[in-house]
């Protein structure tokens, strides 16, 4: 609504992206084009498949599109008091609160919470109206949430949205793999009282799996060398030993060709513990001989 009044152009083809309409609100605001294309990088844009451009990365389309919109609401609350109109004109939507792998505010150490559901586009995205319906609650702090711990993950995750900048291994890999595999480990390593053996630094799932994987393969064949000590012997012993991860692995994600490098990893350290024989299909490649008696 807000971008129909003051440009005249309507806010539904602005939503959907439609070239034409974006094109004119860029020139009516006389924006640059380094500029502009800041901004549409925070702004997922549709490739083949269901895939999505975001922040310069490939990303499946479910990372960053979800009828649920969550925000911190400590910050929308700082935004309106800075507003020299409306209190909720003054909120700002950030754009990294849109990757479902965030899950804190850096600046607050408030986690995310869910501000809105709206299933189409044209309802979940008109964030005015949606932020004056929920003003009041905004600000008297009823969607607030308890504070909780800042974490290595927190901080490579922001980072890496906010530069591009990645010093770890997981620099080779699209951000919502490496955060994805990062939760899985995490939360498989956590369920079973590991994390303090692997060496990590948090409690936090996420956390925990990102200390592991940040450090590469030699970290993260060790940790599944660990997880593998509590399940040998018939092939259906995979899943109690690696848990959700290697559903995700073999299955959920086996058409994703992004995840390979972990499946090559996970297939060796599976090739070493148990005795599957020639022909096993194991994540996605026909074993050719028996590596184990």
């Amino acid at each position: 609504m807000g971008a129909h009044i003051r440009t005249g152009m309507p806010q539904k083809s602005l939503i959907a992206g439609d070239s034409a309409s974006v094109g004119r609100f860029f020139g009516t605001l006389a924006l640059n084009a380094k500029v502009r294309a800041e901004i549409l990088s925070w702004t997922p844009q549709p490739l083949a498949g269901v895939r999505m451009q975001f922040r310069g990365e490939v990303v499946v389309s479910r990372a960053v599109m979800n009828p649920v919109v969550r925000g911190c609401p400590k910050c929308l609350r700082e935004d309106a008091s800075r507003s020299q109109f409306e209190t909720t004109d003054g909120m700002v939507m950030r754009g990294d609160w849109q990757f479902r792998h965030v899950s804190m505010c850096i600046q607050h150490a408030s986690p995310l919470v869910p501000l809105w559901t709206a299933k189409r586009l044209a309802e979940r995205y008109d964030y005015a109206a949606q932020l004056r319906r929920i003003g009041g609650s905004l600000l008297n702090g009823e969607l607030d949430a308890p504070n909780g711990t800042i974490t290595s993950y927190d901080k490579w995750v922001d980072s890496r949205l906010e530069s591009g900048i990645d010093k770890t291994w997981l620099a080779a890999h699209s951000i919502d793999v490496a955060a994805q595999f990062c939760t899985l480990l995490g939360s498989e390593l956590v369920r079973r009282g590991l994390a303090e053996r692997c060496g990590a630094t948090s409690i936090e799932a996420r956390a925990v799996g990102f200390d592991v994987a940040r450090r590469g393969p030699e970290a993260i064949t060790e940790t599944l060398e660990l997880m593998s000590d509590l399940a040998t012997g018939a092939h259906d012993e995979l899943r109690k030993a690696f848990g959700h991860l290697y559903n995700w692995l073999a299955h959920t994600a086996a058409g994703d060709p992004r995840y390979d490098p972990f499946r090559d990893l996970m297939r060796k350290v599976v090739m070493d513990v148990w005795p599957l024989p020639a022909g096993t299909r194991m994540l996605g490649v026909i074993l050719p001989v028996r590596n184990r008696h």
